[in-house]
């Protein structure tokens, strides 16, 4: 006799050799004297009449389950965990999952002891007005938030209906507050980007070198740099490149020939993890020209790549020279190709331009570079806040500005190269610096046009 388990909960169907037919076995709702599910079979000729027959058992197995759910009154906060699950089988974005689940548990404070069949219009428009009162330690919440927080009422209720947990969703048609009208001023932070002179000093710490005069250390007399990551920094600097973008960038992305770098991946940390994911819109796929000082930038890159491979290869061949001291015959043969083995995959995972700088030298860290950033910023003395996204806005404000004028330049081909949704975008963000820089230029009268 010989069986194929089926998946847990749907019965199994198992193949009688001695009878030739297929017998299937399930477990019913009733129990015996000892407290034990009643087992129950049934014998088919054909392995299609089993199948057929465990299919409608299923049904209707799933059904009365169905109808045991639909029977209790369900809570709002009890349903969220069936919410949440539902759009992890949706295999959405990291960032996309985490938006969603931030969005739903602020909701459980004000939902508290609301069933599903309550809410309707007129509640949540009560629940979004204390959100705005009283929310967030008495501070209230932005209007942003306040939209997200309508709309994750709306997805998990059309949830509930779909998994008939409510007989119908109800219409929420309620609107929190018009859409703002776009202001320069609130376009791009006017503190979060660096200004020329702090460019250059920012360029010069970055590339600092310090020489180990401390004569009784091994490295006696050689030249290190200040900031181990200061060209990762400056990669950034140069290119516009989003964090997580510059991150997943591997070696093969980069090609010689054309001075071009792929760009259809990044990394984002999640639960103290690493995921590589397609980027967070279509339009930032793309091919980025590189220029002089980014070109530099890569090439120290590259170095430092092939510099790290090379101390991948020595403690490998370290660890198999440390083998062949302890082991012999058979199990050194065993040795050598589990040590192969495990170099061969770090090898395998050292394939990122921005690799780490600590063995095995894989996906570096985000936090890490941060705190370099912070690092550099400090001692060339800027003291305002400048993120690791400002260096992105500090490339495009220069780009920008150095070349709005030049008569080859499209407004529409430095959005692409940003990587940005819409032109509108690119637009709403860096257009302003222009009249920033009609105001500050000094003119005199013979600089004015006639009317």
């Amino acid at each position: 006799m010989s069986g194929t388990k089926r998946e847990k909960g749907t019965g199994q169907i198992t193949f009688l050799k001695s009878r030739n037919s297929w017998r299937i076995t399930w477990l019913g709702d009733d129990y015996t004297i000892n407290g034990h599910r009643k087992q129950y079979t049934k014998t088919f000729r054909k392995k299609t009449d089993a199948e057929k027959y465990l299919k409608t058992l299923n049904g209707e197995n799933r059904e009365i389950e169905r109808e045991k759910f639909i029977s209790q009154d369900w809570y709002f906060n009890d349903f969220i965990p069936i919410y949440l699950e539902e759009k992890k089988e949706e295999k959405l974005k990291v960032r996309s999952y985490v938006s969603c689940e931030t969005n739903i548990n602020r909701l459980k404070p004000y939902m508290a002891g609301v069933r599903l069949r309550d809410i309707d219009n007129e509640f949540v428009k009560s629940v979004i007005r204390d959100m705005e009162k009283n929310g967030r330690d008495g501070k209230g919440y932005s209007t942003q938030t306040l939209k997200k927080s309508i709309d994750a009422i709306k997805a998990l209720l059309r949830v509930a209906e779909a998994k008939k947990f409510i007989s119908r969703a109800p219409l929420i048609i309620f609107k929190h507050a018009e859409k703002e009208a776009y202001t320069p001023d609130k376009a791009i932070d006017p503190n979060n980007y660096l200004r020329p002179a702090e460019i250059t000093a920012y360029t010069a710490e970055c590339k600092r070198t310090r020489v180990i005069t401390n004569k009784y250390l091994p490295n006696f007399g050689c030249v290190f740099p200040e900031h181990y990551i200061g060209y990762r920094l400056l990669f950034l600097l140069h290119t516009g490149l989003r964090l997580g973008e510059a991150l997943a960038l591997e070696v093969k992305d980069y090609d010689e020939n054309s001075k071009t770098i792929r760009i259809d991946k990044d990394i984002v940390e999640h639960k103290k993890e690493k995921i590589v994911q397609t980027p967070k819109t279509k339009s930032s796929v793309r091919i980025l020209v590189l220029n002089k000082q980014a070109l530099d930038d890569i090439r120290h890159l590259l170095d430092e790549h092939q510099e790290q491979t090379r101390k991948i290869e020595e403690r490998r061949a370290k660890a198999l020279k440390e083998a062949e001291d302890i082991y012999s015959a058979a199990e050194l043969g065993a040795a050598k190709k589990r040590i192969n083995r495990e170099y061969d995959a770090y090898i395998d995972g050292h394939k990122y331009l921005c690799s780490s700088q600590r063995f095995p030298y894989g996906i570096a860290s985000g936090n890490g570079t941060l705190q370099a950033h912070k690092k550099i910023l400090k001692a060339i003395g800027v003291n305002r806040s400048v993120s690791i996204h400002g260096l992105r806005h500090t490339y495009a404000t220069q780009y920008y500005l150095n070349h709005c004028n030049d008569p080859d330049f499209d407004l529409a081909e430095f959005s692409r190269m940003l990587g940005h949704a819409s032109i509108r975008t690119t637009m709403e963000i860096y257009t302003h610096l222009n009249m920033e820089e009609k105001k500050n230029q000094t003119r005199n009268e013979n600089d004015l046009k006639d009317f």
